[in-house]
């Protein structure tokens, strides 16, 4: 299971839950149908896959413990999946929400916040 950054994975779920027409619009709809299968397959969300980051480690402190547990969870279950080249059984798949944003708000508020010093700080 890789890792890609908060903005790739930003990019993913902006795409997926655009309403787009035309030919970018099929391109976009059918990249979120294929990156929730493959997220599905291992029980993952789109926002488990960032990579570390002083941003994103920040955030994660403001993650309620029961969602933080269950990220860690479905981390250590993937990448349990992956060494053993299996899957999760289809109906465990269908109960994932590969796109359920938990962490978004909270790396959005820590980001606004270093802008918001870094303005500061240059003052």
């Amino acid at each position: 299971v890789h890792g890609v950054s908060s903005s790739f994975c930003g990019l993913a779920y902006h795409f997926y839950h655009t309403k787009m027409s035309g030919l970018m619009g099929t391109i976009t709809r059918l990249y979120g149908r294929w990156l929730g299968k493959e997220l599905n397959r291992y029980g993952l969300r789109v926002e488990d896959l960032y990579l570390p980051s002083a941003e994103l480690d920040r955030a994660l402190t403001r993650v309620p413990a029961e969602e933080l547990v269950a990220r860690q969870r479905r981390i250590l279950r993937a990448h349990d999946l992956f060494l053993k080249k299996t899957e999760l059984p289809p109906e465990v798949q269908a109960q994932n929400t590969p796109f359920e944003v938990y962490l978004q708000p909270h790396l959005k508020r820590v980001q606004q916040e270093a802008l918001e010093q870094k303005f500061i700080d240059s003052k």
